[in-house]
């Protein structure tokens, strides 16, 4: 059997195989580029993978693949003949073209016939080539203007000024049309994820409808099943493109931590760990502020002098540790010290300040459903634990029913789900009631009471005590203070696309946003962390962290 008219199998393997080594080596040149090697030797290496690469497409007439190398390296030779244009700046051309081209050969490894559109892709290279081509015309310019300028009696001081404000258009220029390349990559992912918001919708419709027929074969149910599995592994792979490795946040709060302690005078190092641990690339840029303020009050008030750290018997530099990991889809940063820690209680300056940086972050973390607690020993150490979603948009909901309405909660913010008859019931001065479980006590409140502004009067709960027992309870924590929290039905628990509040519902507070369950219809996402920190902070003693 041939390939491609002429070609056999055993040489498109050849092809394949030599493909992807010269992909891989393009990669690691991208790399070097985005941590400042030799720009100059990185790019000329990607020419070369690329002048490689163009000469064993076109040899199995893969013309389309070779032309789209061929107006990169175009775009490239003009790049290195422009001195004054960073090879940094031209990574995100790069490596989306790189992108592409890998999915090419993933597909001709299952299809020898397989092709990929790359219109788009060209005309977004010979923009960023007309661009560097400006760019090289205005040099010439300026450089036949100097000539004339130096031979007229301008002094090497003006020429100077003016070539340091060239290079200042120059890489504004450039830097432009890469962040147009990536906004639109951006986009386009979104479309994506849209896409399949609409598509999984569609196949909750059909599983809904398919289960209320009782003549389904069996047969249509294995295949409604297996498209459902493969809608869920698209899910994870359209949500998967927007993350990106923690690794930037880790290498910024090391060198902010160290720098901090320098100005107190105190000595410390920073470990981390965890740090190619992905994240979705908007909620990490939004983790730099609350983490930084948790790290600036560690620095400044945990972390003892020199000298009172061998007082008590500590060696005298201060250890900073951050690591972060990833599990059930959510990521979990942890940020310890072995400081003088300032105890659980609050009642100390110490106590109140760090009461203080905590409900700072806590408010700004809650906005992107992420959880945060503190546990401080006196003397030993501080540990600061924040669970955050991997990728906001797809996560792991506990559906309810409560006063005979649907609600969603994010399954991370719950402590536990506790069934009917595990738990008993106490009443406190006829309008507070407790709940028992596993030997504690906590507050209770229902689902429907915190949505309320205004509670029921006197709250009813000594007749609906046997109600309440019959009922699902769920355990948010917030901080040290967890409350329980009652519905009356546990529907199921599932990985869905989340769709934000519309713009009209940005004010509305205790609203992740929706989703679409399976009979088509919207189903509020509870932020039960905000709304359950109200109540705290309403009707209960607060404690620090």
């Amino acid at each position: 059997m041939t390939i491609l008219g002429h070609i056999t199998p055993e040489v498109i393997n050849i092809f394949l195989s030599e493909a992807a080594d010269l992909l891989g080596q393009w990669d690691e040149a991208c790399f070097s580029l985005e941590n400042n090697g030799d720009a100059r030797e990185a790019l000329l290496w990607v020419s070369r993978s690329i002048q490689s690469l163009r000469r064993a497409s076109r040899g199995i007439g893969l013309e389309d693949f070779a032309q789209t190398l061929n107006t990169t390296d175009e775009y490239l030779r003009l790049v290195l003949r422009s001195g004054s244009i960073s090879a940094g700046d031209v990574s995100a051309t790069l490596m989306l073209t790189h992108n592409v081209l890998s999915r090419w050969i993933v597909g001709l490894r299952a299809d020898a016939a397989y092709r990929e559109d790359v219109t788009e892709l060209n005309d977004s290279i010979r923009q960023q080539k007309a661009s560097v081509q400006e760019v090289l015309d205005e040099e010439r310019k300026l450089a036949d203007a100097r000539s004339v300028s130096l031979e007229s009696g301008e002094t090497q001081e003006d020429d100077q000024a003016r070539s340091a404000a060239r290079d200042a258009a120059v890489k504004s220029l450039v830097e432009s049309g890469a962040n147009a390349v990536l906004a639109q990559s951006d986009e386009r992912i979104q479309q994506l994820i849209d896409l399949v918001a609409r598509i999984s919708t569609q196949q909750s419709s059909v599983e809904t409808a398919a289960a209320r027929v009782d003549i389904v074969s069996p047969q249509l149910k294995r295949m409604i099943g297996n498209t459902s599995r493969m809608i869920a592994d698209l899910c994870e792979a359209a949500v998967s493109l927007r993350l990106v490795p923690i690794d930037g946040l880790f290498e910024r709060l090391a060198v902010f931590a160290v720098e901090s302690a320098q100005c107190k005078g105190a000595a410390i190092q920073v470990d981390y760990d965890g740090q190619t641990t992905l994240i979705d690339k908007e909620s990490l840029g939004s983790l730099w502020e609350p983490v930084s303020k948790l790290i600036r009050w560690m620095v400044e008030t945990s972390f003892e002098s020199p000298e009172e750290r061998v007082r008590s018997g500590k060696l005298p530099m201060g250890v900073l540790r951050i690591s972060a990991h990833a599990k059930n889809s959510v990521v979990r940063i942890v940020l310890e010290d072995d400081g003088r820690g300032q105890g659980d209680g609050d009642s100390t300056p110490g106590g109140q300040n760090l009461r203080s940086f905590v409900d700072a972050a806590r408010s700004m973390l809650r906005e992107l459903s992420a959880t945060l607690s503190v546990h401080s020993a006196v003397g030993r150490s501080t540990r600061i634990e924040i669970t955050v979603p991997a990728a906001p948009r797809l996560i792991d909901l506990v559906t309810v029913n409560c006063n005979e309405q649907p609600y969603a909660i994010a399954r991370h913010a719950l402590e536990e789900v506790i069934d009917p008859g595990s738990f008993s019931t106490h009443i406190l001065r006829g309008d507070k009631q407790l709940i028992e479980f596993n030997g504690k006590l906590f507050p209770f409140v229902t689902l429907v009471e915190l949505l309320e502004k205004t509670p029921t009067a006197v709250r009813r709960r000594v007749q609906a005590t046997v109600a309440i027992e019959k009922g699902h309870v769920l355990l948010v924590r917030i901080g040290r203070d967890t409350i329980a929290v009652g519905v009356e039905q546990i529907v199921r628990t599932i990985r869905t696309l989340v769709t934000p509040p519309q713009p009209h519902l940005d004010g509305v507070k205790g609203l992740s946003g929706t989703f679409i369950s399976g009979t088509g219809e919207p189903v509020l996402v509870v932020d039960i962390l905000e709304i359950a920190a109200s109540f705290i902070g309403n009707g209960q003693e607060r404690e620090v962290a």
